[in-house]
């Protein structure tokens, strides 16, 4: 992707990097942001102290959402190693990041990139911290010269990783450590696990088998949290109180009183409106995976994990015939009308399958009489070749006298 974006470095840029490669440069860092199509120095700071504490001086020149590339100048006596820094935060415009990953390998070109000891790439301004950076670069067995860098190993809590990666180093370590105590964790990387026992607790099981038989008006709903420390459903007993299921009168309800910052698991029996009926035929027991955006990512690897089998587990061994199987990310989206559009099809099925039974709907469409089809052709009748196209018959000439 080096000259897809077709942005270049200015010769003022240029030039002012070449003077500062020099072991007498008082320059720290350059601060580089596209402008006008062009790679301009956006700010020159000078060096105060030592590399350590100037570093501290960067968080201030950064804005939230504005990208940038940050050359910054390490303490050594040849002044020529560099870091280059590529501060790309999450929230700012898709354009802005698209162009400005497009364009660091062409600074790093032009601008020599032998004279970079490592390229970090950083999201947030917190993670501007020279200790962090110290950290990842321990990891990657680049040292630097100062207090920082000495031989010790650097500290996990550290590392600039995100959630997820955190998760995954604490799941290796506890696998090195004792890979029996670490089953089930380490299904938490997958999105389901096939042959994993479910672990109900007994209150939840009795819960589930209690939806049955469908045309019961109550009670209509379960609602399963995990416990994380023992990884076993148990019933929400915020909602399911007195350890068994609970009945809400309408799917907003139920969606105003889940939790915004937990996930949760929810088996509702839901009634259409135009279903006044309590048949079998007119209950559309669904299964909703909860996962709000706010919940860790741990938990909901975890829960993710157990999904699967619990789908498995609520229509083989509890056998309530599920119609739907849905995951939203807010459960104020649990909502009658909400069920209506993602059941229209299966709703639709059954109007039509009662209106093929004489139930007053619309009569299905018959052939018509055998006698109303035009006859077959009389058996004898000589066949006519064709005319070709283009071509017409006519009689033949009597013979001259």
């Amino acid at each position: 992707m080096s000259h897809q974006s077709g942005i270049e470095v200015t010769p003022e840029l240029t030039e002012r990097f070449a003077t500062c490669v020099s072991p007498d440069c008082t320059v720290r860092f350059i601060l580089v942001r596209i402008v006008d199509n062009a790679l301009h120095a956006a700010e020159v700071v000078a060096s105060h102290t030592d590399q350590d504490a100037d570093f501290s001086l960067l968080s201030d020149q950064l804005v939230s959402c504005d990208p940038s590339y940050i050359l910054y100048r390490l303490d050594d006596e040849g002044g020529d190693r560099w870091l280059f820094i590529s501060y790309i935060p999450d929230h700012g415009k898709v354009r802005d990041k698209m162009v400005y990953a497009a364009t660091q390998s062409t600074l790093l070109k032009q601008l020599g990139s032998n004279r970079f000891v490592h390229v970090v790439a950083v999201r947030d301004p917190k993670d501007i911290q020279f200790s962090t950076l110290q950290a990842f670069l321990d990891c990657h067995d680049v040292r630097l010269e100062g207090t920082l860098g000495a031989d010790t190993p650097p500290d996990e809590g550290a590392l600039p990783l995100s959630e997820r990666e955190r998760e995954q180093r604490r799941i290796q370590a506890e696998q090195a450590t004792d890979p029996s105590a670490t089953v089930a964790p380490s299904m938490a990387g997958r999105a389901h696990v096939v042959g994993a026992k479910l672990p109900l607790s007994p209150a939840a099981e009795a819960a589930i088998r209690s939806l049955l038989p469908l045309d019961a008006p109550s009670p209509n709903t379960v609602v399963l949290r995990l416990d994380t420390t023992t990884e076993t459903l148990h019933l929400d007993d915020d909602l399911c109180g007195g350890e068994k299921a609970a009945s809400f009168d309408s799917a907003s309800i139920l969606g105003d009183q889940l939790p915004d910052t937990d996930p949760r698991f929810v088996v509702y029996k839901f009634r259409p409106a135009s279903n006044s009926e309590d048949t079998p035929t007119s209950v559309y027991p669904v299964f909703v995976y909860v996962c709000p955006i706010n919940s860790s990512v741990r938990t909901r690897m975890m829960y993710s994990t157990f999904r699967r089998a619990l789908v498995d587990a609520i229509i083989n061994t509890y056998e309530v015939p599920l119609a739907k199987r849905l995951e939203i990310d807010d459960p104020r989206d649990l909502t009658d009308t909400y069920l209506e559009v993602e059941l229209a099809p299966q709703i639709a099925a059954a109007a039509t399958s009662k209106s093929g039974h004489g139930d007053g709907g619309t009569p299905l469409v018959s052939l018509a009489p055998v006698s109303a089809n035009p006859p077959l052709p009389a058996l004898g009748t000589k066949f006519k070749r064709p005319v070709a196209p283009g071509r017409q018959r006519t009689a033949p000439r009597s013979a001259e006298k």
